[in-house]
């Protein structure tokens, strides 16, 4: 660096040591932090033509993984300790507020990046002699049953398929002026997009959409000349004409650059407007507040005041944000908007209908959901448990069932975070009442993907309320948790929805492997075995770390276990090493220092298992041998 400060020392920055090779980042991975070096020296490779090249040694003092922060891309280069190292750790808002608010600092750091970028680039053209380091060794997993296990050697594993490219992203140096909306032009974290609405005259009731969020800070809105409207024929069942009407509008989104379309029509009785949203990101119809294509707003005409801040805070909950602006700009405002009409939310107007009432309710429960789940305060999730049983008990009175589903369905959403957080067996049961009513609607037949969701909530509620009952014996619960994941596994599939596939394959590899380990059953440990390979065929080191390192920790578990009900294994032992000592990896590069040492507690025991098998071996690692407790695994 230029400067004579090191970068962050205005942040009291975490601190992390590395012992001697260790992996500080691989390329590929997200870049969620940069470094500065406090102790030792750090060798920068990055795979070439010619194969994994050295691009520089940095000593003391220096900074490295900036680049990724700046445009939010993967690492361009890996990183490994040389000798003992100490490292500081500056997370990404903190460094951009650093470089933003330092125009010396900001140089710097472009000089920097400069010069080491004309160095890589010459290095890959072939102008400079390079020295080749060693490829880190990959986990030897265990193959499928009946065939042996691969003693470790150095190799590195088939690579995985790139995914394809994202749209190409403003630069990092408009990154670090602040230009780093979707859309270059458009200097306001969200804009909003507001169709025409079907049976309004002159648009009236547009205009007044419109106006709910012009002036407003960090909003541009935008008008869509015509109207999203159902297909008259073509896709059967509801879930095919939800994606058709989804599809559609993300085309009609796309030409505005909006984050969010608002669409719908005046209801029947001319006396209110049914409002729908639809982000631009597809959202994940499982998180806390989800909104649906089916959910719907119902206001007045003519609203304003509360019922427009009631708008506005929905908009935003709806939001999937694409942007790191966007995540703030929702964090910040929502919870705020929210206080400012959770009168309205909780007690909607009289003149509108039950259905329309409870809707509204629906609608303020799920943005007090995302509120909780944006900013982290229970509060606002206990807000919205309220909101959903008020929801629950007006739509009881409506005709609409499908929305009733939906209420249930979210309320369990919600009483298992809070049932979880505060240890509360009572809530727990009520969440899985709650997803058990919300399954007599969104059944597998006519909501398949929500169906498989609920059991893949119903299987982890059943998984963890068995780990909290140390009473049990029969494994009722944990019996019912594989029952409902390999039930979600029906519906899921790794070609059409791979993340939840992946997820719910990880979830059921816990579970068989706590089943088998209490059972001493190698049946079910070479079934979760399998379930965890499967996994990481989606959840790979390079595109999802921190699943990739969970599945890891799991599978590390599995092979441990086998390994522990046969003398004679060794093989186990050291793909379960070579498991925990990656998730070790990643969890200390993204800085979960408690996570990884629940880890390097479970490599102990199994190094100290391999030694005594194997007397003669190079230990695996350099680790206390105080903790004499063989008798199991801590996930």
């Amino acid at each position: 660096m230029a400067s004579n400060e090191a970068p962050g020392a205005q942040f009291m920055a975490k601190r992390q040591k590395y012992r001697d090779g260790k992996p500080i980042f691989r390329e590929g991975e997200a870049s969620t932090c940069a470094y500065v070096i406090k102790e030792g020296e750090v060798e920068l490779t990055k795979v070439g033509p010619k194969g994994l090249m050295r691009l520089a040694v940095l000593k003391t003092g220096e900074l490295f993984g900036e680049m990724g922060l700046l445009d939010d891309s993967p690492r361009s280069a890996s990183a490994r300790a040389m000798g003992q190292v100490t490292l500081e750790i500056i997370s990404r808002e903190e460094f951009l507020t650093m470089v933003r608010e330092d125009p010396k600092q900001a140089v710097a750091v472009m000089e920097k990046l400069v010069t080491r970028l004309r160095k890589a680039d010459e290095m890959l053209v072939g102008k400079k002699n390079v020295s080749k380091a060693t490829q880190p060794v990959q986990p030897a997993l265990l193959k499928p049953q009946g065939q042996a296990v691969a003693t470790p050697q150095p190799h590195t594993l088939p690579q995985q398929p790139r995914p394809a490219a994202p749209p190409q992203k403003p630069g990092f140096f408009s990154r670090l002026m602040g230009r780093n909306g979707p859309a270059a032009e458009n200097a306001t974290p969200l804009t909003v997009a507001v169709a025409e609405l079907i049976g309004d005259e002159g648009g009236v009731q547009g205009k007044i959409i419109m106006g709910a969020f012009e002036g407003q800070e960090g909003v541009t809105v935008k008008a869509i000349k015509k109207p999203l409207k159902p297909e008259e024929t073509g896709t059967d069942g509801i879930t095919g004409q939800l994606a058709a009407l989804a599809a559609k509008g993300r085309k009609m989104l796309a030409g505005t650059r909006g984050d969010i379309l608002i669409w719908g029509a005046l209801t029947e009785d001319k006396r209110a407007i049914r409002l729908r949203f639809l982000s631009a990101l597809e959202d994940d119809d499982d998180r806390p507040g989800a909104f649906g294509t089916a959910t719907a707003l119902d206001l007045p005409l003519g609203f304003e005041g509360d019922l427009a801040g009631l708008l506005h805070a929905v908009t935003l909950a709806a939001t999937v944000p694409r942007t790191e602006r966007l995540v703030q700009h929702i964090r910040t405002h929502l919870p705020r908007l929210l206080d400012a009409c959770k009168a309205v939310g909780r007690k909607p107007p009289l003149d509108l209908d039950k259905n329309g009432q409870g809707t509204m309710m629906l609608c303020f429960a799920n943005a007090a959901a995302a509120a909780g789940w944006t900013t982290g305060n229970l509060d606002w999730f206990s807000e919205a448990q309220t909101a959903y049983q008020a929801a629950i008990r007006t739509l009881a009175r409506s005709s609409s069932r499908y929305d009733g589903a939906v209420a249930h369905k979210q309320l369990g959403v919600v009483l298992q975070i809070l049932g979880e957080k505060k240890q509360d067996d009572g809530l727990l049961n009520d969440a899985a009442k709650a997803f058990e009513e919300a399954q007599t609607v969104l059944t597998r037949e006519d909501f398949p993907i929500a169906w498989a969701n609920l059991q893949n909530r119903r299987g982890l509620l059943a998984y963890k309320m068995d780990m909290r009952d140390s009473t049990s014996t029969e494994n009722a619960q944990l019996k019912q948790a594989i029952t409902a994941f390999q039930g979600a596994l029906t519906v899921y599939t790794m070609a059409e929805t791979p993340l939840k596939w992946a997820e719910t394959k990880h979830n059921l590899g816990q579970a068989l492997q706590i089943l088998g380990g209490q059972k001493r059953s190698p049946d079910l440990l070479n079934k979760a075995i399998e379930a965890g390979r499967d996994a990481l065929e989606v959840r790979t080191r390079e595109r999802f770390p921190l699943p990739w390192a969970a599945t890891m920790n799991s599978l590390g578990s599995a092979l441990f276990l086998l390994a522990k009900f046969d003398e004679q294994a060794v093989e186990e032992l050291v793909a379960a090493a070579e498991a925990f000592q990656g998730a070790i990896d990643v969890y200390i590069t993204h800085g979960l220092t408690k996570t990884a040492k629940i880890a390097e507690r479970n490599l102990e025991k199994v190094e100290r298992m391999l030694e005594a098998r194997q007397p003669d071996a190079k230990p695996l690692g350099k680790f206390n041998w105080d903790d004499e407790d063989d008798s199991g695994i801590t996930l």
